[in-house]
């Protein structure tokens, strides 16, 4: 089995939680550390993936687990 991270939904997700937690890139930003607001844009349009340190500190800003955040898919391994 593999499991494959979907970026662009993963992005929606955020940018869907910082609507609910109406917080801006900025707010998320400054939370998280060591990344910009362009960094958070760039996860929202599903470019690029937080790391797992980030993926923790959002799970604590939007108090969810991280499962709720990553949107990811199981598949069968090809032999």
């Amino acid at each position: 089995m593999r499991v494959l991270i979907n970026r662009e939904k993963t992005g929606k997700r955020i940018s869907k939680l910082m609507r609910e937690h109406k917080m801006t890139a900025c707010d998320v930003a400054e939370a998280v550390g060591n990344i910009t607001e362009k960094g958070i844009y760039k996860w929202t349009a599903g470019a690029v993936l937080p790391n797992l340190e980030q993926l923790l500190i959002l799970s604590y800003l939007f108090d969810c687990d991280i499962i709720d955040i990553v949107v990811a898919t199981m598949k069968e391994s090809e032999p």
